[in-house]
């Protein structure tokens, strides 16, 4: 291998020529943080002496550049990473004492906190401009279609965020030396050629994934206004022309002929179709995968289209770099070349959400089931209630749990306590178990319902433990009202009726012949002003005695 000229800079000023380089590994990949590891030998045990470490050449936050030549070449430096100091290690071995310096593109500044915030009517483009500019950096990206009423960053690092959206809009993210670029990688006219025999290529991997090739990828999500499913929308063909397979042959062999990608809320259909097209773009770009180890060269970038041949029909042809990583040792400069990408959606990985309970203890899954159990309130937290949890053990002490309403607000709303012994639904706040919500109560062979089944379902209502009830009977087409069977108001829609009637043999009734009032004994209207009594036809008063006074 040619001799190798590595120019590192800190802060401006060139490293000198006393500092011993072992190696330099360079690695830049689609959807991640470029990042760079220098190795040198630092420091004199015998006299406690550290020349690089004390002269602060790489101290943590100064900006570092690396660029690469060949010692015949002076004209062809190129500047293969610009990045900043994150982690310093010193080792000591047989060999003696080495210092390791780590390096990240500036773009880690989008990783490190995590972040909240809220867009009105904005483009995806449009928010990920925004992110990249707050946080002191220069980026390009292909504007996206859909203007969504609201967009919501919960609890999610900048760069988590942009990748996601940019991913759910087809697109991918790639950042070279402090300048991000969001685009849909196309085949172009290739940058570079490999041709197995006639290029100097010292290893390759290159393999065929069949597993995650779908032939068709639709997209739907709930139409709240038809109350029904969208129509699915399916997403373009995006077609990699390397080797001689036929997806549309191999998808049905295993099992992924087509795909349904289901949102189960409301989305725009336009937000659907590059939803779809992403996930045919990810299909396609995890067919081919694998690497190249070739000479050393700068000029490869992330995106690039690359044109490989005589690697039999299954792999020649052209295909997009999604990574290139340069290593640097004695031995000379390899330049290696990823094509392909994993299948997995990149807001799957486990750290882009957050941890359960934020982190301060072990989180719980789901929903769980609950035991009302004494019925006394928190004296420091009221509005609580005591709830048995038998996933926690029946044995183990109640947890206290706040009880969620209908409405609820200042000296108003609505109350309905559950009831000792109540199996109810339990939440968690965060996922927090010690901020437990009772979000309702279910019936069960134990804990009967007030009313049987009815498959017209056409009885509900509010029945309490004394018997009081409120029954709505959409069948007969009638409300009561009653605290017992003698003592009840009820409205009759079909028959045109309103009754109100007690235990005493008081009765109302006002229907199409009018109203009439029975008193089982004596009647009394007592009015506090004048009293008047008037009708279209007679006036008819009748009794054992009629006193006018």
């Amino acid at each position: 291998m040619a001799v190798v000229t590595a120019t590192i800079t800190s802060e401006g000023i060139e490293m000198e020529g006393r500092y011993e380089l072992l190696s330099i590994d360079v690695s830049k990949e689609f959807n991640k943080v470029p990042t760079a590891e220098l190795r040198l030998i630092d420091g004199i045990v015998s006299q406690q002496k550290f020349d690089i470490l004390d002269e602060r050449f790489f101290d943590p936050g100064k900006r570092i550049e690396i660029a690469l030549r060949y010692e015949n070449e002076p004209q062809n430096e190129d500047t293969v990473f610009i990045g900043i100091v994150v982690n310093q290690s010193l080792e000591l071995n047989k060999f003696g004492t080495t210092l390791t310096i780590e390096l990240s593109d500036e773009a880690i500044k989008m990783t490190n906190a995590r972040k909240n915030a809220v867009y009105i009517g904005e483009k995806d483009s449009v928010i990920i401009e925004k992110q990249i500019k707050q946080n002191g950096l220069k980026g390009t990206m292909t504007e996206t279609v859909v203007t969504h009423p609201q967009m919501i960053q919960y609890y999610a690092t900048d760069w988590d965020f942009m990748v996601s959206r940019a991913e759910a809009n087809a697109q991918l993210v790639s950042v070279n030396n402090g300048e991000i670029a969001v685009f849909k990688p196309t085949i172009q006219v290739p940058s570079f050629e490999l041709e197995l025999g006639q290029k100097e290529i010292y290893d390759f991997d290159l393999k065929v994934n069949a597993g995650n090739q779908y032939h068709e990828v639709n997209a739907v999500a709930w139409d709240s206004s038809k109350q029904t499913l969208t129509t699915p929308d399916k997403g373009d063909e995006y077609k990699v022309p390397q080797g001689d397979h036929d997806i549309s042959k191999i998808a049905p062999t295993v099992g992924a002929e087509e795909t349904t990608l289901i949102h189960a809320a409301t989305m725009d259909t336009e937000e659907l179709k590059a939803w779809s097209d992403s996930q045919i773009l990810k299909s396609r770009l995890s067919f081919f995968r694998g690497w190249f180890k070739i000479v050393g060269t700068p000029k490869i970038q992330v995106g690039q289209t690359i044109a490989i041949k005589g690697v039999s029909k299954s792999f020649t042809g052209e295909n997009i770099i999604t990574g290139v990583r340069h290593e640097v040792t004695p031995e000379g400069w390899i330049t290696h070349l990823q094509i392909g990408m994993d299948p997995c959606w990149f807001a799957a990985q486990s750290n882009v959400t957050d941890t359960k309970a934020a982190g301060l203890l072990p989180g719980v899954n789901g929903l769980q089931i609950g035991i009302v159990k004494a019925h006394k309130e928190d004296p420091k937290h009221p509005f609580q209630v005591r709830v048995m949890i038998p996933a926690l053990g029946p044995d183990k002490d109640t947890v206290w749990a706040r009880l969620v309403t209908i409405d609820g607000g200042v000296e108003r709303g609505m109350l309905f306590r559950p009831e000792p012994e109540d199996e109810v639904i339990v939440g968690f706040l965060n996922d927090d178990p010690r901020q437990a919500i009772i979000l309702g109560s279910m019936h069960s062979a134990k804990n009967k319902a007030p009313i049987p089944f009815d498959e017209k379902n056409s009885q509900k209502g509010i029945f309490t433990k004394s018997k009081y009830q409120l029954l709505f009977d959409e069948g007969k087409e009638v409300i009561t009202l009653s605290t017992s069977e003698k003592n009840q108001i009820s409205i009759d829609e079909k028959q045109k009726i309103i009754k109100m009637s007690d235990a005493n043999g008081n009765h109302i009734e006002l229907n199409t012949n009018g109203v009439m009032i029975i008193s089982a004994k004596d009647c009394q209207i007592k009015a506090e002003g004048n009293f008047n009594i008037e009708a279209e036809g007679n006036v008819s008063i009748k009794g054992s005695k009629v006193d006018l006074i």
